[in-house]
C-alpha cells in the first residue's frame, strides 16, 4: 500500500479576465501566453519565482507574469492573474501591494 494519494499530479493553467485585459492592451500574442503556460505546467514551481504572500511573480517571455498556485482534486492549478512587460527590481512587487492584485486574484478564483 502507498502512501501518496495521488501521483503523477497534472497542472492546467487558467488566466483571468485581468490578465486577459493585461494582454491585449500589452499586445500579447497568443503564441507567447501558450509558450507561458508551456514554461508554468513544466516548472510550476521555481527558484526564480519573486513572491508577495501566495502571489508569484516570474519573468517568462521578457514579460512578468503575475500568477498563484492552487490545488483542485488531484490537479495543480495556475492561475495567471496579469502580464506586465518585466519592470526590474521589485517594481511589480510594489504594484500588486498598491492596486491589491491579490485581492483581485482570490476574488476571481473564489477566495
Amino acid at each position: 500500500m502507498s502512501a501518496f494519494r495521488h501521483r503523477g499530479v497534472r497542472v492546467v493553467v487558467d488566466t483571468t479576465a485581468e490578465a486577459e485585459f493585461d494582454r491585449q492592451g500589452y499586445g500579447v500574442p497568443d503564441a507567447v501566453m501558450e509558450r507561458i503556460a508551456d514554461r508554468l505546467s513544466a516548472v510550476t514551481f521555481s527558484p526564480e519565482d519573486r513572491t508577495v504572500g501566495a502571489v508569484r511573480v516570474r519573468v517568462i517571455e521578457g514579460l512578468d507574469v503575475i500568477f498563484l498556485l492552487t490545488r483542485e482534486g488531484s490537479k495543480i492549478v495556475v492561475t495567471i492573474g496579469g502580464v506586465r512587460p518585466h519592470q526590474p527590481g521589485s517594481a511589480t512587487e510594489r504594484l500588486i501591494r498598491s492596486v491589491g492584485l491579490v485581492g483581485a486574484v482570490r476574488s476571481a478564483l473564489g477566495f
